[in-house]
């Protein structure tokens, strides 16, 4: 072909004349594309008011921008990163000055619409996209985040799918709740409570353009949707960030392809299909535990860019990435501050001291003007939760699944294996699972219990997991590899029993990963809420959504007081406590204070002197000697819809149990 097109640019002076410009155009196009693409969604998203589709188009021109220094599979979690970056310093400066963000949506609009214009003009003048040695049928392991994030959209488009899961748990509803005040005060203020809200923040800036803030009816449902396809795509983000890990330590293992793409698949795949994962961060709408993951990996990911490009020592490049990754897990999840700060000791640890790697004046400089922004932006969520009850907040009582045994000690068990090996990305992955160990043993000590299945300990111990399993994959694969090929020509030696025994051990072996990574459906089923109730999760969730938007104005002005709104023989706090989160978004009152049934404590909490009717599934008429006691006989009681519960079950299980 070169040949050819060398004779008829001899024979034709005018093709000679176009191909210069051809030429150039299809350097352009790899480079340009990516920002077109980011304007076309971000301006998409601003006509028909898809706040998701405009964080995605914002995240997809941020990865244009940083594919100037990355290649692809380190610009896409950059990318989101700088998002939530972004959207925590506006918050907090719009917290330091009192002005609002969202006071002014047509500002906001030509914001994201110049950032977007910016991105394609940057990307026609610069130099040419980074690229990276890639794995051959690397995608492959990608399919799982490109999975998640298909989900994301669904969930952006309809009520009905993010109600069939969102509020298994309490947690959506108070995500929710966080982000609707945001969404009204249009800043990040950490002065009336320490809770991390930095991805908060974003989801309220893509929502000013086109979210209905005068309508808590209409305001319930977008922010449901945009709450829930948040959580699948941080989910994506992880995935994503995961396969990468595996993939490029297996490079750094020097790894056959087949293994790596392997190992990352199975990592991926494990990590969708994990049911107590999935329950436990997903359909929790733990988002920004999910993006801290990814925050987690920052420091790992650079150092294993510079052990690809044969950089012996720690750069200023990778000073930075950790004091970027301390100042956004501070406003992620603040105890996951010591997992970079104990990651960047041990990263510029040597066995043997070089002179090589003094750091420059000029670079030290660099470093003491990002240290002094990320102090800006952790001081106000640390002295939050410092000002608060500090370390004793990890005695707060919660539920959460436990960790898998076997991945974690197998997680431990390849890094020490790993750390054979004194490289940059060694350092770093080793000091990354020290700092999240440290973290966890802080919190237990913090919670005044040595009692290691507490929440916040169970907590830490996930992160130490996940941020293993990419490790156990990329080192463990290769040697499963090897046990599986010794094991399958063993077999092949039994002659006629070879095939019977090899179905066998597949069957085995497949059998055991299905139990142990229970598929998606398992989720939706009553066996993972049995100890809360034994309705499905999908009925508690829908059920409850349905009746604080039915309830939350039919008798104004009277407030609508939730009490015991379970259809199960037990009594049910879940499905309570979410509709009254419900009606405090969509009507502003106070949530239900008391755990145990009393009627009349409840309409005090909530209504006040103002009057109320209380919303039950319990009879009415065995209610009512309840509220005559407790002093609010006069209160009107409306039994909801659902299957009917007699007094006995709510005031006593065990003996609801036994009755006959």
């Amino acid at each position: 072909m070169v040949g050819v097109d060398s004779l008829a640019v001899q024979r034709d002076a005018a093709s000679l004349s176009r191909l210069p410009r051809a030429s150039g155009t299809a350097r352009l196009a790899p480079r340009v594309v990516p920002a077109v693409a980011g304007l076309v969604l971000v301006a998409a998203a601003l006509v028909w008011g898809s706040p998701v589709g405009l964080l995605v188009g914002l995240v997809v021109s941020a990865t244009s921008v940083a594919r100037r220094w990355l290649p692809l599979d380190l610009a896409v979690p950059s990318a989101a990163l700088a998002c939530v970056a972004a959207a925590l310093t506006a918050g907090l400066l719009a917290s330091v000055t009192g002005a609002s963000l969202l006071a002014h949506p047509v500002a906001l609009v030509i914001v994201f619409l110049l950032g977007a214009v910016l991105a394609v003009a940057d990307a026609v003048r610069r130099p040419a996209a980074a690229v990276v040695d890639g794995t051959r049928h690397g995608w492959i392991a990608y399919l799982p985040a490109g999975l998640a994030a298909a989900i994301a959209w669904v969930q952006a488009a309809t009520v009905w799918t993010a109600t069939s899961w969102s509020f298994v748990g309490t947690d959506m509803a108070q995500h929710m709740l966080m982000l609707e005040e945001l969404q009204r005060t249009g800043r990040l203020d950490y002065s009336a409570g320490g809770y991390p809200r930095a991805l908060h923040m974003l989801l309220a800036l893509v929502s000013g353009p086109s979210m209905p803030a005068q309508d808590p009816a209409a305001l319930l449902p977008y922010d449901l949707r945009l709450m829930s396809a948040a959580t699948w795509l941080a989910f994506a983000l992880m995935l994503g960030g995961a396969a990468t890990v595996t993939l490029r330590l297996a490079r750094l293992l020097a790894t056959r392809d087949a293994v790596a793409v392997g190992a990352a698949s199975a990592c991926c795949a494990g990590l969708l299909l994990l049911n107590p994962l999935v329950l436990s961060f997903v359909y929790m709408g733990a988002a920004p535990s999910l993006v801290a993951i990814v925050a987690l990996w920052a420091i790992p990911l650079a150092a294993l860019e510079l052990d690809r490009r044969g950089v012996p020592r720690v750069t200023p490049a990778l000073l930075v990435v950790s004091v970027l990754s301390v100042a956004l897990l501070a406003n992620l999840w603040q105890p996951l501050v010591v997992a970079p700060v104990v990651a960047l000791l041990v990263a510029v640890a040597r066995r043997r001291p070089r002179t090589s790697g003094a750091i420059p004046r000029r670079s030290l400089l660099l470093l003491l003007g990002v240290g002094t922004l990320a102090v800006a932006l952790v001081a106000p969520a640390v002295l939050a939760v410092a000002r608060a009850q500090g370390l004793a907040t990890a005695a707060v009582a919660g539920t959460i699944d436990p960790v898998p045994l076997p991945l974690l000690v197998g997680g431990v068990a390849c890094i020490a294996l790993l750390a054979r090996r004194w490289t940059t990305t060694t350092r770093a992955l080793l000091g990354t699972a020290a700092g999240l160990a440290v973290m966890a043993a802080v919190l237990l000590l913090g919670s005044g219990r040595a009692d290691v299945s507490q929440y916040y300990v169970v907590k830490s111990l996930w992160f130490l997991c996940v941020a293993l399993l990419p490790v156990t994959a990329a080192v463990g694969a290769p040697v499963v590899v090897g046990v599986v090929s010794v094991g399958w020509h063993s077999l092949g030696r039994l002659g006629s029993m070879a095939r019977l025994s090899r179905a066998f051990v597949v069957a085995s072996s497949v059998a055991l990963v299905v139990s142990f990574l229970l598929p998606i459906e398992a989720v939706v089923g009553s066996a993972a809420l049995d100890t809360v109730t034994t309705q499905e999760p999908t009925t508690v969730s829908s059920r409850a959504y349905t009746t604080a938007v039915a309830y939350a104005t039919r008798y104004a002005p009277a407030l609508a007081v939730p009490v015991e709104l379970g259809s199960g023989p037990f009594p049910d706090r879940l499905a309570t406590k979410v509709t009254s989160e419900l009606l405090a978004f969509l009507t502003g009152q106070p949530e239900n204070a008391g755990r145990a049934l009393d009627v009349c404590v409840d309409v005090r909490t909530v209504a006040g002197p103002r009057p109320a009717v209380v919303i039950t599934t319990l009879d009415p008429a065995v209610l009512a000697p309840v509220m005559r006691a407790g002093g609010c006989p006069d209160v009107p009681v409306v039994r909801v819809p659902g299957p009917r519960r007699t007094l006995a079950f709510a005031l006593d299980p065990g003996k609801a149990v036994r009755a006959p």
